[in-house]
């Protein structure tokens, strides 16, 4: 077994339901120096969402959000 030793650079975005955080993240990837961040939230607050930020916690913009158009639907944001 190989194993690699890993030093802490920095924290990338908060805690949120919004903006430049994340609440609950559940899936990550990397593309084009930016960061997207599929959150799930919690229950009361369903703001499951996909977020892109940069590797200096800037928040770029959310592309995808959950039911606001139609009920129980994860939808693309305009």
């Amino acid at each position: 077994m190989v194993t690699t030793k890993l030093s802490y650079s920095h924290t990338i975005g908060i805690a949120s339901f919004e903006g430049r955080g994340f609440m609950n993240p559940i899936d990550v990837k990397f593309k084009n120096d930016l960061l997207f961040v599929l959150s799930r939230s919690n229950a009361s607050n369903k703001n499951n969402r996909i977020s892109a930020v940069s590797i200096d916690s800037d928040h770029k913009f959310e592309f995808a959000n959950w039911g606001e158009e139609e009920a129980n639907q994860f939808y693309l944001l305009p």
